[in-house]
């Protein structure tokens, strides 16, 4: 991948933005289904990378409902801010994708 090192820091932005708060879970969706939260930071974003398409999930663990999703897409060419396809537009999602948008 022509700028996976810039892509993967800006992942590992959203994942940090996620985690500040000990009271969010992330999972990531691969072909064996979603990855548990006990992963540390690198191994998700090795998953993330050892895949052309993922899915990241933020859950609230006092809740147990999902705070929303990003869809991440990874092509040759990619530049770290046209990683993230998609995601669920509301404030939690739009805050993650705005502090790791800051750095670039």
């Amino acid at each position: 991948m022509r700028y996976e090192r810039f892509c993967r820091a800006h992942v590992r932005r959203i994942l940090r933005a996620a985690r500040w708060d000990s009271t969010i879970a992330v999972y990531v969706y691969d072909e064996e289904g979603f990855s548990g939260n006990d992963q540390n930071e690198t191994d998700i974003i090795n998953t993330i990378f050892d895949l052309d398409e993922s899915f990241i999930k933020f859950v609230d663990l006092t809740t147990g409902k999902t705070q929303g999703c990003i869809f991440i897409v990874l092509d040759y060419d990619s530049e770290p801010a046209e990683i993230v396809s998609d995601y669920t537009a509301n404030r939690y999602t739009e805050f993650l994708i705005t502090k790791a948008e800051s750095k670039l």
